[in-house]
């Protein structure tokens, strides 16, 4: 829980598909879950999205499936064929690295206004999403931490043998990370 990642600008996409002849407002819940399948309670992020109605021919009655393509980033993002939808907390999705991401849409029911569907054609929409991790960081923190147990009674003989002892510590250290690694 103590190494934490600031990206500096993830980006999610989500695709869906609506049959509806009706937009779909929702309620979209980014959730990161740790080994446990525990919520990470720091990593909630949470925003409303619009999702475009099917077309509807009035003089056919048919109703064709529409695709919305949702960008959602930290920051403001123009990319071709997508709506951008900037959540300024994204980043928090990702600071402490959760082992899995839930993803979850809850429709939102507006009673103001009077929607006409056909309930002759299916009622469905569906969706998938792809996550873009930049590896370039605001912010790196990985904690690494060890105790050697029974230290003192391990080098307590030695030690009454010399007086005036300076004792070092070797460590061999492997990054395997793609980043240049600073020690404290």
């Amino acid at each position: 829980e103590e190494n934490t990642i600031v990206l500096s600008d993830p980006q999610i996409t989500i695709t869906v598909n609506n049959s509806i002849s009706i937009p779909i407002s929702a309620n979209l819940s980014l959730i990161g879950k740790d080994a446990n399948g525990d919520v990470i309670e720091s990593s909630i992020v949470e925003d409303v999205i619009k999702i475009d109605a099917a077309d509807y021919d009035q003089e056919t009655g048919q109703v064709t499936s529409r695709a919305t393509n949702l960008l959602i980033s930290a920051h403001p993002v123009e990319k071709e064929g997508y709506k951008n939808m900037p959540i300024a907390n994204l980043a928090n999705l990702l600071k402490q690295i959760p082992n899995s991401l839930d993803i979850v849409l809850t429709p939102i029911i507006d009673t103001l206004q009077t929607q006409h569907i056909n309930l002759v054609q299916p009622l469905s929409f569906s969706g998938n999403y792809a996550v873009a991790i930049p590896l370039q960081f605001d912010e790196f923190k990985f904690v690494y931490s060890d105790t050697i147990s029974d230290l003192k009674v391990g080098l307590g003989e030695t030690l009454e043998m010399f007086s005036n002892v300076e004792l070092g510590l070797n460590m061999n250290i492997k990054n395997s990370l793609p980043l240049e690694l600073k020690l404290n």
